[in-house]
């Protein structure tokens, strides 16, 4: 009989490049806690976001303004007792580190993955796109991704597999005590 794990609701909020296998890993982890038999648990992935709010547009002012609109979704989650997993490029750290300022029980995860790699992986041709002048203000072409200090967990995707990339997420939680 698999052992039945506790939480506490929390956010945790995936940010890197474009392909850099943030939603892979939402929905990797989003099932692996399912397993440990943890039901409320809800990805609010980036793209399907944009989609709902069909928000396609990638200057700063509309970047922040969908960001927002999934914290607040998050925030309505996490009040409902939900693990909540949330990926997004966000590449403007000060954007980063306002909404950790200003939340408790968020965590920040860096989805780190160089720019060539995610090149590869972009089934959507996205990059091959902002190069070509289709999409404007494509982060990781026309805009820098900002690391910044504000992460509390590092995945490589470039050296990770993703199943190591979610035994590191669950060790975090579990030293976090936010799965135990």
């Amino acid at each position: 009989m698999k052992k039945i794990y506790s939480y506490k609701p929390c956010i945790i909020f995936f940010t890197g490049l474009s392909a850099s296998g943030k939603s892979t890993l939402c929905l990797t982890l989003k099932n692996k806690l399912k397993d440990f038999r943890i039901t409320k648990v809800i990805n609010l992935d980036g793209d399907v976001i944009r989609k709902k709010f069909n928000n396609f547009n990638y200057k700063k002012k509309f970047r922040d303004k969908v960001g927002d609109k999934k914290i607040k979704i998050a925030l309505k989650y996490k009040k409902n007792n939900f693990i909540t997993l949330v990926s997004g490029i966000a590449h403007n750290k000060r954007w980063r580190k306002k909404i950790k300022n200003s939340n408790k029980d968020y965590f920040e995860i860096f989805v780190k993955c160089p720019i060539k790699i995610c090149e590869k992986r972009d089934f959507k041709n996205q990059y091959s796109k902002a190069r070509n002048g289709v999409i404007k203000n494509f982060v990781g072409i026309h805009d820098h991704y900002q690391i910044g200090d504000s992460h509390d967990l590092t995945i490589d995707t470039s050296r990770l597999t993703v199943r190591k990339s979610v035994i590191k997420l669950l060790n975090f939680l579990i030293e976090k005590k936010y799965v135990f």
